[in-house]
């Protein structure tokens, strides 16, 4: 009887999540970490709905090292052939959220069709970034940097970081503001805000020049990103 309530029953869920360390990665892969975003999220669902395969949909992704913040980054829960136990998004919500790693919210029961409107939009995002320099420089070499990025448009190529999974492409992006928060000799934090797909280290670092311009080649000196947090994903 158990098996026939179970048979091809599919319920998704979205919501948003947001992520408060820096060692775990959105989903695991093939690589070994202590835990995920994903895992977090599908483990207490599978406990509660007691599901025979639950999936994780993400909108995009943040880089294992990266925080997200602010309002979270969407998502879909994909729950298949479960139990049946009338189980409220709350009681979800609260075995999630019992992780220190992560949180979610919003929670809402939602169709099939939401996945592809997660995956396929284009979602602008904005970062606070701690960035460090490796040479000394005048504070006005750094304004006119900002200044040429605010507004305006860069090209980069595929990171080095991530070429073998991804296309080499060459790929234009809008950078809304770049507004700088703090400085100090050899650090700044700014706040940034880009067009969907943008690179953000490498908006920084430059990687070999395959993003430009970026703000190592306007000010001719190394500088990386030390911590990178996203702390907002408009909502489309």
């Amino acid at each position: 009887m158990q098996d026939e309530l179970m048979k091809n029953k599919k319920i998704f869920i979205k919501g948003r999540y947001k992520k408060f360390c820096r060692d775990i990665p959105q989903t695991s892969g093939k690589r070994k970490h202590r835990t995920s975003v994903a895992d977090i999220i599908l483990n207490a669902a599978q406990d509660l709905f007691s599901s025979e395969k639950c999936f994780f949909h993400g909108a995009g992704r943040e880089d294992k090292d990266v925080l997200m913040l602010g309002n979270g980054r969407p998502f879909v829960l994909e729950i298949i052939n479960y139990i049946d136990k009338n189980i409220k998004l709350k009681e979800l919500e609260k075995k999630i959220n019992i992780s220190k790693d992560i949180n979610v919210l919003n929670l809402d029961f939602c169709d099939k069709s939401e996945i592809a409107s997660i995956k396929n939009a284009k979602w602008n995002k904005t970062y606070k970034a701690k960035v460090i320099f490796y040479k000394s420089f005048p504070k006005m070499t750094l304004l006119e940097a900002i200044s040429t990025l605010n507004g305006n448009v860069v090209f980069q190529r595929t990171p080095e970081r991530v070429k073998e999974s991804r296309s080499d492409l060459i790929r234009k992006r809008k950078i809304f503001f770049f507004k700088m928060e703090k400085y100090c000799k050899d650090c700044a934090i700014f706040e940034i805000k880009t067009e969907s797909g943008t690179y953000i280290k490498e908006l920084i670092s430059g990687d070999k020049n395959r993003t430009n311009p970026s703000l190592a080649s306007l000010l001719r000196i190394p500088c990386k990103i030390k911590e990178l947090d996203v702390i907002e994903i408009e909502d489309i």
